[in-house]
């Protein structure tokens, strides 16, 4: 008689469910990865987290540039990563006027100066959990934005964690609410001497064309 155990064909191709505790340490293995993950991704250790800003963050500025030619407006957004961003590029688009340049700067900090300020072209950083500012060069080629109910200004920033050896997830973030909303009180102006109000319903085509009209020369 033949005692030798017989083996079915189907186990060759259906594996032999696993034993209770085997099945538990993988079920916990694979909660913690996902957990760890959520975690990574949630808190911008991974994927880029940034917040606001643009016109949400407080009144943008408008100042003359240093070469005395052209207008700069000054915003900002808030990097809500607990991780340094690395600005890789920024895409700025402003209706009716001619982008120059585009720069960046840390916050203002323990009362510091708001304007003139060193700032340096992409790819730049921004530290976790600190807001930055975008600073925009330009000329108008018109002198008049004229809508009252629409936002000025677009900007995408291409991003990337600074995270050493954790591996980065890139993305794409466009500032949520424009550069300048509609409104005369949100827009501040550092004015040049002899700078007389460009416009009262805080068009920053008007203010700008203002501005340079104020140029020394």
């Amino acid at each position: 008689m033949d005692t030798m155990e017989r083996t079915d064909p189907i186990d060759q191709l259906v594996p032999r469910p696993r034993t209770l505790p085997v099945r538990l340490v993988i079920g916990v293995a694979v909660l913690a990865v996902v957990g760890v993950a959520s975690v990574l991704v949630g808190f911008g250790y991974v994927y880029p987290q940034p917040e606001c800003c643009g016109s949400g963050g407080g009144s943008p500025m408008l100042t003359l540039a240093d070469d005395g030619e052209s207008v700069v407006l000054v915003t900002s957004f808030y990097n809500s990563s607990g991780r340094r961003l690395v600005v890789e590029r920024a895409d700025v688009t402003l209706p009716g006027a001619e982008v120059l340049e585009v720069t960046f700067a840390p916050s203002v900090i323990n009362g510091g100066q708001y304007w003139p300020v060193d700032s340096t072209p992409a790819p730049t950083s921004v530290a976790g959990h600190t807001d930055g500012r975008l600073i925009v060069r330009f000329v108008p080629d018109e002198c008049r934005w004229g809508s009252t109910d629409t936002n000025w200004g677009s900007a995408a920033l291409h991003l990337e964690v600074d995270n050493g050896w954790l591996p980065s997830i890139g993305r794409t973030w466009r500032v949520p609410a424009g550069l300048v909303s509609p409104g005369p009180n949100d827009l501040g102006i550092l004015p040049p001497a002899g700078y007389q109000q460009g416009s009262s319903t805080g068009d920053p085509l008007e203010e700008a064309c203002a501005i340079l009209a104020a140029a020394p020369g």
